[in-house]
């Protein structure tokens, strides 16, 4: 079970990292350099809350995932030491 998280939890953020990328570069792509980097100003600026709570609803799969699995090895370091 742990290694099936590790792998969710991996290819979760991966995917979630390679889409904000694509993502970006389509922007370059589509509006230019200087329409890019307006975008990218405009979207990962420290005052646009609502980018950081979707960023974090996205990846609450992820996080979920990444404290159970650690429950597991806490829970299965427990049975080895008694």
């Amino acid at each position: 079970m742990d290694k099936i998280l590790s792998v969710f939890i991996y290819i979760w953020v991966g995917v979630f990292v390679l889409l904000n990328l694509l993502g970006i570069a389509g922007e370059f792509y589509l509006k230019g350099f200087y329409g890019g980097l307006n975008y990218v100003q405009e979207i990962y600026s420290p005052f646009n809350v609502i980018n950081y709570l979707f960023s974090l609803v996205c990846l609450l799969p992820a996080i979920i995932a990444y404290y159970w699995r650690n429950k597991i090895r806490d829970r299965k370091n427990q049975n080895e030491i008694s």
